[in-house]
């Protein structure tokens, strides 16, 4: 490509020695940028001040992630083709910030353990707004736990590119973004506005599984190997 040399670099000399002599250092610039960029994402890269910091950023605010949550059908917690990354419906735990239940990992609990670990009910009667937002942000932590067993660390997420949430629904509660908001702070928040902010839908549920308040799954691009 015009204006890289051998190693996929761009460098003001070669438009130089291409006769852009009559460019500004400022156009010449704008150029290189752009040129880069393209063989970025040619590459499977991702020219983000955020991105390859995801891991650092959740020492930053203190978090450690949960064990992975164990599945609880015929399933995998997720699943890897190409660049992306199909993360599987989650639903809520309270975990502290050491990401444990009790004290304990996720896989030391007995089952009867881990069931009272989760944040069951209804959104609008049995839970309030504000607990089930909490519990949207504890199922995040699931997903990022999953996606990182997936792809072996989290500054390979290029983009989360889709955000699928479901809220057990009291009947007539119709505030489900604001739940589910929980989760896509919490991605934002690890990943920043770039990568980490998505497309999503947040829809009121009749029932879930296990009476769960809160079930949510992506779709993320990664880098590629």
């Amino acid at each position: 490509m015009e204006g890289l040399d051998d190693g996929g670099r761009c460098h003001v000399g070669a438009f130089r020695e291409r006769g852009w002599t009559d460019r500004s250092g400022a156009e010449i610039e704008g150029v290189r940028r752009r040129a880069t960029r393209r063989v970025a994402f040619r590459c499977g890269l991702w020219w983000s001040g955020r991105h390859g910091r995801s891991e650092a950023r959740l020492k930053e605010i203190g978090i450690e992630l949960p064990g992975l949550q164990p599945a609880v059908g015929n399933y995998l917690s997720a699943k890897r083709i190409d660049n992306l990354v199909f993360v599987s419906g989650h639903g809520s735990a309270k975990v502290d910030r050491d990401g444990l239940i009790g004290g304990k990992n996720i896989r030391d609990l007995s089952i009867q353990e881990g069931l009272g670990a989760v944040i069951t009910g209804k959104v609008g009667t049995d839970i309030s707004v504000e607990e089930a937002r909490e519990a949207a942000r504890f199922t995040g932590l699931f997903l990022l736990s999953a996606l990182r067993a997936e792809v072996g660390t989290l500054d390979r997420v290029r983009s989360v590119l889709k955000v699928f949430g479901m809220v057990n629904c009291a009947p007539g509660f119709t505030n489900t973004p604001a739940v589910i908001d929980g989760g896509s702070d919490l991605l934002v928040e690890v990943f920043g506005e770039e990568v980490g902010r998505h497309a999503r839908s947040a829809v009121g549920m009749a029932e879930l599984p296990l009476n769960i308040a809160v079930e949510i799954e992506m779709v993320v691009a990664v880098l590629a190997e």
